[in-house]
């Protein structure tokens, strides 16, 4: 899912490239799989890791780090995420699973009792995950400038 590229389409031809920025593809569009619903739905996770942290739960510049995305492999640290509730941290889990059947579809995500509320803290926001959302903001903008200066 990119935002950038995005339109509503119907599932009854298959996807044949891979757009976007590879931070934010599943494992699945990443090994040339099965693209889904569910697909969108790991998409949903990194940014809502990201909304919640500041920095994205995987960065893909090399082969090797494309390894950890096929792997799911993400980490809550502790220093950045001890504020964070662990029903938030569940839903992110579930929407990082590798598996995408085992992915909540988008309803489900709507009734999750996070995202329905009340499971929220009261404490604002710590300012150094809003710094590094501001910096995260910016280094994403620098990268599509950097891109429309060569095309």
């Amino acid at each position: 899912m990119d935002f950038g590229l995005s339109s509503v389409e119907e599932f009854t031809d298959p996807v044949v490239g891979l757009f976007g920025s590879i931070d934010y593809v599943s494992p699945e569009a990443l090994s040339q799989g099965r693209i889904s619903s569910k697909t969108d739905m790991w998409s949903v996770g990194v940014i809502l890791y990201i909304l919640l942290s500041g920095y994205p739960p995987f960065i893909a510049q090399s082969n090797r780090q494309k390894q950890v995305i096929l792997a799911g492999d993400f980490s809550f640290y502790e220093k950045t995420w001890k504020n964070i509730t662990s029903s938030a941290k569940q839903l992110i889990t579930d929407l990082l699973q590798v598996d995408p059947e085992r992915r909540p579809s988008a309803q489900d995500v709507l009734n999750h009792p996070w995202v329905i509320g009340g499971s929220a803290k009261e404490e604002q926001m710590d300012p150094e995950i809003v710094s590094r959302l501001q910096s995260f903001n910016a280094r994403r903008k620098f990268r599509a400038a950097a891109i429309a200066s060569v095309e």
